[in-house]
């Protein structure tokens, strides 16, 4: 994409993140979710982007996931 490396990874299932500290540590398990992720190969340091939620959502997200991809020009 513009002379540029770009990976992207859709994984479906189940999530058991979000144990963090805006949850008091504690995680639960979200059945039916989505994570659309993308590195992009920069001549410099690789960016990274990532979407996360209700498989439906993010689904729906997924053109303009891939539009602000597509946006992303070299320097």
């Amino acid at each position: 994409m513009h002379g540029m490396k770009v990976t992207v990874v859709h994984i479906s299932g189940t999530f058991l993140g979000g144990g963090g500290m805006t949850t008091g540590g504690s995680a639960q398990p979200r059945a039916g979710w989505t994570m659309l992720a993308a590195i992009v190969e920069s001549s410099g340091s690789p960016y990274f982007f990532k979407l996360l939620g209700p498989s439906e959502q993010v689904d729906h997200a997924r053109a303009a996931f891939d539009h602000v991809l597509d946006g992303i020009t070299p320097l």
